[in-house]
């Protein structure tokens, strides 16, 4: 992955970009059968069907601060802080919660996860 030093995550498409990074990612070229993911700008992933659960990121910074901490609590901290929403059933969006879980076992994978996370805008909050 190449992205130019100068592209601020900010503008949006580079942190859409990378958000969609990390999200195949972390599906390991699987399907996600109950869950899909809307990102802010209204975009589908992995598409619009239809699913059981979906998770709503609500700015570019979702996902670092969602998943950068690598704990369940900062998780839980992304959600009150309003970086994500489920719409649907909550059960079935842990669908994506353990595929990350599957997808994140060693450090190569991490430390490629973690690059992309830091890549993405920082959260309002910071």
């Amino acid at each position: 992955m190449h992205l130019p030093q100068s592209a601020d995550p900010r503008t949006g498409s580079i942190a859409k970009e990378l958000t969609l990074k990390v999200l195949e990612g972390v599906a390991g070229g699987r399907e996600l059968k109950r869950v899909a993911v809307r990102l802010w700008d209204g975009t589908f992933w992995p598409d619009a069907t239809p699913r059981a659960a979906t998770v709503v990121l609500t700015r570019p910074s979702s996902l670092k601060e969602m998943l950068l901490a690598g704990t369940e609590a900062g998780v839980g901290e992304a959600y009150i802080h309003g970086a994500f929403n489920v719409e649907g059933d909550m059960e079935a969006a842990f669908e994506l919660g353990d595929r990350i879980v599957e997808q994140t076992e060693g450090w190569s994978k991490k430390l490629k996860l973690g690059y992309l996370l830091l890549r993405l805008p920082d959260s309002p909050q910071a």
